[in-house]
C-alpha cells in the first residue's frame, strides 16, 4: 500500500456503489473495468459494501491487492515505443521506393503493363503482314502451287496463334537489376525482399 493509499485509508474513504470503486481504482493504476468488478461484488463476492451499503477503502484495498493486478506502464511504453519505431522504419521504406522511382529504378505497374500490350500487338501485327506478304514468295521459293496461298497463310496464322499465345500467357518476367542493386541485393538479400513485395503493393514494377 503507497503512502496515498495509507492516508486515504486512515480517513476511512468511502464509495456509494461500485462504479465509484472501479474509477477510483483506475485512477490509481489498478486494472479492473465495470462489468468484471460488478461481477466480483455480485456473483463472486470478492468485495461487498459493509452493513451501512458503502464501500469502505480498507476494503477496496484489500479487494485490488488480493484479486486484481496493476497497469503495468513499462509494458505500456514499450508498445508505444514499438509502435513508433514500426511507423518510422514504414516511413523510412516509402522514401526508399519514392527516392528509386525518382532516378528513374523503377516505373508504374499500370505503365510497364500498357508498354507490354503495346509490344504484344506489335509483335501480332509484323507478324501477320509477314504471312500475308510472303505467302506466295515462299511457295515460289519451295516450287509450290501459288492456288494454295490461302491454305498456306490459314496455315501459318494458326502458327502464330500459338506463339501469341505462349508469349501473352502469364507469366514471371525476370527483370536484370542494375550494378548497384545488385550488389545492395548480396549485401543484404532479406531487405530488398521486403522491398520488393512493398513495391508490388504500391502498384510500381521494376524497369
Amino acid at each position: 500500500m503507497t503512502t496515498d493509499d495509507s492516508d486515504t485509508a486512515a480517513k476511512e474513504l468511502t464509495f456509494p456503489n461500485i462504479l465509484a470503486v472501479v474509477e477510483y481504482l483506475n485512477t490509481r493504476g489498478w486494472k479492473v473495468g465495470k462489468s468484471a468488478a460488478y461481477l466480483h461484488w455480485k456473483k463472486y463476492s470478492k468485495i461487498r459494501p459493509r452493513e451501512d451499503g458503502l464501500f469502505h477503502i480498507k476494503d477496496v484495498l484489500k479487494y485490488a491487492n488480493t484479486h486484481l493486478q496493476r497497469v503495468d506502464s513499462d509494458t505500456i511504453q514499450q508498445e508505444k515505443s514499438r509502435a513508433e519505431a514500426d511507423k518510422l522504419k514504414a516511413q523510412a521504406e516509402h522514401w526508399q521506393i519514392k527516392t528509386a522511382i525518382a532516378k528513374g529504378l523503377y516505373v508504374e505497374k499500370d505503365a510497364f503493363e500498357r508498354e507490354l500490350a503495346r509490344r504484344a500487338a506489335v509483335f501480332r501485327s509484323d507478324i501477320e503482314v509477314f504471312i500475308r506478304s510472303q505467302a506466295v514468295g515462299i511457295i515460289n521459293l519451295v516450287s509450290g502451287d501459288a492456288t494454295k496461298a490461302p491454305d498456306l497463310i490459314e496455315f501459318m496464322l494458326d502458327q502464330a496463334e500459338g506463339w501469341l499465345d505462349r508469349y501473352s500467357g502469364e507469366k514471371e518476367f525476370t527483370v536484370p537489376l542494375p550494378r548497384a542493386m545488385v550488389m545492395d541485393d548480396e549485401d543484404d538479400d532479406d531487405s530488398d525482399d521486403e522491398d520488393l513485395m512493398e513495391m508490388q503493393e504500391e502498384g510500381v514494377s521494376e524497369i
